[in-house]
């Protein structure tokens, strides 16, 4: 279960460097765009789990 967890992590990590780097190149309009669906996404996750 060590590796699966460690693997989750990696992935995890990698995703998080990918977005950073992404985040860098856009202008600040498409970062707060990108914010807000993000955000959309979230609640709508949440209101789903919660149903």
């Amino acid at each position: 279960m060590k590796t699966g967890g460690n693997n989750r992590l990696l992935k995890d990590a990698t995703r998080e460097q990918i977005m950073a780097r992404m985040m860098d190149r856009m202008s600040a309009t498409q970062q707060r765009y990108y914010q807000i669906k993000q955000e959309q996404k979230l609640g709508e996750l949440k209101s789903e789990m919660d149903d």
